[in-house]
């Protein structure tokens, strides 16, 4: 009978063992000086930012938390200097609202909650760049609670272009919920695209012919020297520069292409980080697709140090702008 006490004790000491691997809980410091937020899945990106962090000042504590831990812990995190959020979410949502606590403390958060919120709803996004007077898609609401006034809306939009494209109001895996609608479709067809869309808010907009589509890093206003590019083929007109292993890496992007991306990011906040994707419609005009706070970056680095570009460690240019917001240092130039 002991025997089988200690063989069940056994078990469970190694059952702990392997969840205290597989969870990574709250690093045990009293006051970080930098707290990096990332999604439920997403700290391997946030630690090399750290890491890079610790090199350029290796005084400074960093922490990294999910959105979990930063919810269970919000009210004993102290003071940080600065808080990273690799995370987003269109709503107020509890660690949103833990954020929005911080900042009303005067504790720095990057991106601050407003653009997080922004950037992560499709629809409000597109007004703002409109209103903006940056290179757009024409974009409407449409709701599934209002089927007559939004396939009003459609057919209004497709007296304009030959076709239009429906998707969720935030974004989700990759794309594979667009839908494309065109003049010949039926009502009873494109009610059957909408019932397709997750969400019951969704944008309605116009489709962009693109040649290709580029992912531009912006820090601080100023674009990193370097893109990802994906091209429509035939069989697959949605391409993604995220993670996408068959993107190709553009050592060389073209000028206006970097220039509008910084355009793009100075509309919304002076400074930040952002992952900016953007449809070329021909050889000097590009389109905003959408902007993205957080994106695990690994393979875009992978892509940069196989070319043997100068800029390949891009989480060095971000932690260096990040300890330039805690700590006075030389900053190199991009």
């Amino acid at each position: 009978m002991r025997f089988i006490y200690l063989i069940i004790l056994t078990v469970l000491l190694l059952t702990i063992i392997l969840i205290n691997k597989t969870y990574e809980p709250f690093v045990s410091i009293k006051n970080p000086d930098i707290i990096i937020v990332t999604t439920l899945l997403g700290k391997a990106y946030a630690k090399r930012i750290s890491s890079e962090i610790k090199k350029i000042n290796n005084s400074l504590t960093v922490s990294i938390l999910n959105i979990k831990e930063l919810n269970e812990r919000c009210d004993k995190i102290g003071n940080p200097k600065l808080i990273i959020v690799r995370a987003a979410t269109p709503i107020d949502t509890d660690w949103i609202k833990c954020l929005t606590k911080m900042e009303k403390r005067g504790i720095k958060v990057v991106n601050p909650t407003s653009v997080l919120k922004l950037t992560s709803n499709k629809l409000l996004s597109s007004f703002h760049f409109i209103k903006k007077g940056l290179p757009h898609p024409d974009s409407k609401e449409g709701s599934k609670l209002k089927i007559p006034m939004t396939l009003n809306t459609i057919r209004h939009m497709l007296k304009f272009y030959n076709k239009i494209i429906i998707k969720p109001f935030t974004s989700r895996s990759q794309g594979i919920y667009v839908r494309v609608i065109t003049k010949d479709m039926t009502d009873t067809e494109i009610i059957s695209k909408i019932n397709q869309i997750p969400t019951n808010q969704f944008v309605i907009q116009e489709f962009i012919p693109y040649k290709a589509i580029y992912r531009v890093i912006v820090i601080n206003n100023k674009a990193l020297p370097l893109s990802y590019k994906d091209i429509p083929r035939p069989n697959k007109w949605r391409v993604s520069v995220c993670l996408n292993k068959n993107m190709k890496f553009i050592p060389n992007p073209p000028k206006k292409l970097l220039q509008t991306a910084e355009r793009v990011q100075s509309s919304i906040y002076n400074g930040g980080v952002h992952f900016i994707d953007l449809f070329e419609v021909n050889e000097n005009k590009y389109v905003i697709s959408e902007v993205n706070t957080a994106c695990r970056l690994l393979l875009h680095e992978r892509k940069a140090r196989e070319a043997k570009h100068k800029y390949h460690n891009i989480a060095h240019y971000l932690a260096q702008y990040y300890v330039s917001l805690v700590s006075p240092m030389k900053a190199t130039k991009i």
